[in-house]
This record gives C-alpha cells, sequence and structure tokens, in this order.
C-alpha cells in the first residue's frame, strides 16, 4: 500500500473531469491517492457480500477524509460505484481519492513526512493500516 499526493488541478486534467471550479480549488488544494489491493481468500458468499469504500476513512494525527465518491467513479467508469464484491480466490488494486481540504489543515510536506493511515476498522477495536 502506497499513496500519491496530487493537486487538485493535476487530478482532473490526468481523469479528464474538465474544469476546476475556483472554490474547489481553494478549498480542496490536493488529493492523495492510496493504492491499495483487495483479496478475497476464502469468501464465498459472490454478490451477498462486499466492500464498502465509504467505509474506509483515511486518518492522521489530527484529520480524517473519506473517498470521494465523484472522483472514484470518474477515474473506474466501469465500477459499479464505491460498493463492490470480489470473487472468491481474486483481488483487485485500485488508487481510492481522498480529498484533502483546507480544513484539516494539512500540507503535502505534511502528509510526506508523516504517511496518513487507513482505518479498517473502528469497532470493537480501532485498526489502521499505514500507507507507504
Amino acid at each position: 500500500m502506497g499513496y500519491e499526493l496530487v493537486d487538485t488541478k493535476e487530478l482532473y486534467d490526468r481523469y479528464n473531469m474538465g474544469e476546476v471550479e475556483e472554490y474547489a480549488l481553494k478549498n480542496t488544494p490536493f488529493y492523495c491517492l492510496l493504492k491499495i489491493r483487495f483479496y478475497n481468500n476464502d469468501c464465498d458468499m459472490g454478490e451477498q457480500g462486499g466492500l464498502m469504500l465509504s467505509r474506509y476513512s483515511l486518518v492522521g494525527d489530527n484529520y480524517m477524509s473519506m473517498v470521494s465518491e465523484n472522483v472514484f467513479c470518474t477515474m473506474y467508469p466501469d465500477m459499479p460505484g464505491i460498493s463492490f464484491s470480489l470473487r472468491q480466490g481474486t483481488s483487485m488494486e485500485l488508487e481510492l481519492p481522498y480529498p484533502i481540504t483546507r480544513n484539516e489543515g494539512r500540507t503535502k510536506s505534511d502528509m510526506e513526512e508523516k504517511a496518513p493511515m487507513l482505518e479498517i476498522s473502528e469497532f470493537p477495536n480501532r485498526k489502521v493500516l499505514k500507507a507507504g
């Protein structure tokens, strides 16, 4: 699992998302693209179970970000949305787009210095994976 910090304008250009509105650039100066591989080793439930990407937040010492559904669906137009399942014995590698807004107060250098973490469980015990 790794990550890339990308300016919002660069991300929009990369995925042909059109022009970025000025307020969006001011509010969300960059995105953290978290590179992750999901595995289904032995679950045979097929379409009855799956992953909901909205459950996996990106966290740091004093910020939290959720996957941007609009950006994800633009990056992966063939995906059924931000919820999907994997067949038993398969895996899939994705980049999850997390907007880093001015409200979080994070800069690229902050995030390069201290890698973000992916929260994979909140209850009963909080579990996070360090990116990078």
